[in-house]
């Protein structure tokens, strides 16, 4: 160990504000050389207890409690030799046999100073050697490294904060713009990048990650459909989702040229990839029977496509509906990667991705648990080597052990382990997750007292405190908590505020919470959404489009605020801009039928008559037929009369495609509703319109056999007009006097044509 290190060691081991200051002021007096290879080795030992394992924390516990009864508390790394050239990316110097003190003073000013945006920091080993990579790293001025600690230092708090978001994006962007790269090198970075925009809710900006990732490598994955059986069983090929990659393959070689050795690298080191039962029906994946090429398309994966694979899959994940369709294509994109992975963190990643995506899968449940418990042992395996182990982790966006296990233990809960995910936390320590599985059974007593034991020896926290007073609804002790925390934990504010306007309905008070909440941690788009509903209730409409703007501005896929902006728009007479945020909305969340029907209704407003019929169609496919009453069908027709009117020369032929839209809207409504006596009625008045059609576009000398059409007009009136009053004499109709009414106006029309 070089003295650098052992000074920050030191310094590390006794932190305090005024430690922190003489740092800072020395770093300049230490050669920028011993400050890179000292954050080499102390990354690497960070990364080593947290990430890659094995830990000495949990391998030789009992060689630690002796130590620590003797010795004072400090890290002490025994390393091989550390390169001199200081290379972001992953050579950063073997760090192995690793004896570890963890620091129990100070525990107090490390929480504190590691909680941001009023979000606390989780449970992880070695914080106070993160504390100084942060430093570091700032000091050093590497763009990419200040990234990267910066992005595991959100993924360690709660929730994501504002204040770090700026500071990641900004700070990888210019790396990438100011660095040489390769292409390959280039795609993946784009890769890592995707991870922290989808964590941002910056989902656009992920996607461009990615298209441009993949136009480096010169591949395209897509998914495809091919003849395949997916049971034992199955007696007839059906249509199976697969994935492919569509590129050149003139590199592929040499990738796998650079690892001669792969099976048996995939037998010594990479966790054991876990199967099927037995007594299942189901295939391992889908068995394809049918032999037909697909163009261009390769067999083999080198590296960087597995990256940009796994990154696309978390993109999925995050961007669409967790529905059926999207595990098929989860599962289509694992089967193309997965057996072609030849390295330890991009093959645990992907196991990884496939466990939680099986998991509401009842046949795959047991393999999806299974595979997470593997994962998650494979912590203490001593091989394969911390460098093969960290190679790639930051392009894939690795997990760390406590992340991992939560994980599993989550999984356990939903299944009804309770027992079983408790112990996994309170093996980590990890006692506010203890807190949250007893909460998870809906015992709220026993989830009392379980606090409250914590608390009396000596493990509580303030989010523990604060779901204490969140089940109790206790106004003051939210309060005593947000004290406590010396007005930072922004969570008190925010709970107090949903009781101002849930319960309370004292809308400005809530609004006076929230804004202390916000300017804690302004990433929060929840809050801005409740804020945004308080001005709504005080008629403050344009303070409350601003505060949905926000929301969407965090997270672009609540369509809930698109929604409300919208209606607030439109109080304000704002007809054109409310209807671009519920198109944004409906973009969204296609299966909202409030936000379609709002649509409907401003899209006829605004005279946009094609997205008028659009959003008819769309709420009939949503099972809203009440929607779709006689009156829309006026509308309809209203649209195409006032289509008649208007046109000219040289708008005739608009007018022409306008008719052939509300035709097909017709024959759509037909199918859908058919039985509902206006949808014939709207048809025969269409056919009177149509004549007015046939007249105008004569005068436009259009070439019409006009006597024909008018014969046909006619008898499709007639007959529409005869099956809307078939549509009416349902059973028990002659006692209903509405309806004898309209059939009476229904047959004196019909007679006077």
């Amino acid at each position: 160990m070089n003295d650098c290190v052992k000074l920050l060691v030191f310094i590390a081991d006794n932190l305090n504000d005024q430690n922190i200051n003489y740092l800072k002021g020395l770093l300049p007096q230490i050669s920028k050389e011993d400050l890179k290879d000292s954050f080499q080795e102390l990354f690497m030992v960070f990364w080593k207890e947290n990430f890659g394992g094995p830990s000495f924390h949990y391998k030789d516990a009992e060689s630690k409690l002796n130590h620590e009864k003797l010795l004072k508390k400090q890290i002490i790394p025994q390393h091989q030799e550390v390169q001199n050239n200081y290379n972001p990316e992953w050579n950063i110097g073997k760090v192995n046999n690793t004896l570890i003190y963890f620091p129990q003073e100070n525990s107090s000013f490390i929480d504190n100073y590691l909680s941001l945006g009023g979000e606390q920091f989780r449970n992880i080993q070695l914080k106070h050697i993160f504390i100084i990579l942060k430093i570091l790293s700032e000091y050093l001025q590497d763009h990419l490294w200040i990234a990267r600690i910066n992005f595991l230092h959100n993924q360690f708090l709660i929730q994501p904060v504002q204040q770090l978001k700026d500071i990641i994006i900004d700070n990888f962007n210019i790396y990438l713009d100011k660095t040489q790269l390769q292409e390959k090198e280039r795609a993946c970075l784009l890769s890592e990048l995707s991870y922290i925009y989808d964590f941002y809710y910056k989902y656009q900006e992920a996607e461009q990650c990615l298209d441009q990732a993949q136009q480096l490598l010169k591949v395209k994955f897509e998914l495809a459909g091919r003849l395949g059986k997916r049971t034992k069983y199955q007696e007839f090929k059906t249509a199976q989702l697969i994935a492919t990659a569509i590129e050149d393959t003139e590199y592929i070689q040499q990738e796998n040229q650079d690892i001669p050795n792969a099976q048996q690298l995939l037998q010594e080191f990479l966790p054991v990839k876990a199967t099927l039962p037995e007594d299942t029906i189901l295939y391992e994946k889908p068995l394809i029977e049918d032999d037909l090429p697909i163009k261009n398309s390769k067999s083999e994966l080198c590296i960087e496509d597995q990256i940009v694979v796994l990154a696309l899959i978390n993109h999925m994940k995050k961007n669409i509906a967790n529905d059926e369709i999207l595990q098929q294509q989860v599962s289509a994109f694992l089967e193309l990667m997965l057996d072609k992975s030849k390295s330890w963190a991009v093959y645990s990643q992907g196991l990884l991705l496939r466990s939680i995506n099986e998991y509401s899968y009842y046949k795959k449940m047991e393999r999806s648990l299974a595979q997470m418990q593997v994962l998650a042992d494979q912590y203490n395996d001593k091989v394969p080597d911390l460098e093969t182990r960290f190679k790639y982790s930051f392009y894939v966006n690795f997990p760390d052990y406590y992340n991992l296990s939560a994980q599993l233990g989550e999984m356990w809960m939903k299944v009804g382990g309770i027992q079983s995910g408790y112990q996994i936390f309170s093996r980590l320590e990890m006692w506010d997750e203890c807190v949250d599985c007893i909460l998870q059974m809906g015992d709220t007593q026993r989830t009392l007292k379980e606090i409250e034991q914590l608390i009396f020896i000596g493990k509580g926290s303030i989010r523990m405190k604060c779901v204490y007073a969140e089940i109790k609804n206790d106004k003051t002790l939210l309060k005593n908590v947000w004290n406590e925390s010396n007005k930072r934990f922004a969570r008190a504010q925010r709970s107090l505020a949903e009781i101002s306007f849930f319960q309370e309905k004292n809308y400005a008070k809530a609004i006076k919470q929230l804004q202390k909440a916000l300017k804690i941690n302004s990433y929060q788009h929840r809050s801005w959404f409740i804020l945004g509903c308080s001005y709504m209730r005080l008629n403050q409409l344009e303070e409350a489009i601003k505060s949905f703007g926000q929301s969407v501005s965090i997270n672009e896929k609540d369509a809930e605020s698109w929604g409300n902006m919208a209606a607030c728009m439109i109080t304000l007479k704002k007809f054109k801009e409310a209807m671009g945020a519920l198109e944004q909305g409906v973009k969204h969340s296609e299966s909202d039928w409030k936000l379609w029907s709002n649509l409907m209704a401003i899209s006829l407003k605004n005279k946009k008559f094609y997205k008028f019929y659009q959003c008819i169609e769309r709420l009939i496919s949503l099972n809203q037929h009440g929607l779709i009453d006689e009156q829309i069908f006026i509308k309809i027709n209203q649209t195409f009369q006032y289509q008649i009117q208007i046109s000219d020369q040289e708008s005739a032929r608009q007018m022409r495609f306008t008719k052939e839209r509300i035709h097909r809207l017709y024959e759509f409504l037909v199918k859908e509703i058919g039985q509902r006596y206006y949808v014939w009625e709207g048809l025969a008045i269409y056919s009177i319109l149509c004549l007015e059609y046939e007249q105008r576009s004569l005068e436009f000398g259009l070439e019409v056999d006009i006597e024909l059409r008018r014969q046909q007009l006619y008898d499709d009136i007639a007959n529409f007009r005869m099956k809307s009053i078939q549509m009416l004499m349902t059973v028990g109709w002659e006692q209903d006097m509405q309806i004898i009414f309209i059939i009476q106006q229904k047959h004196l029309s019909y007679r006077k044509m």
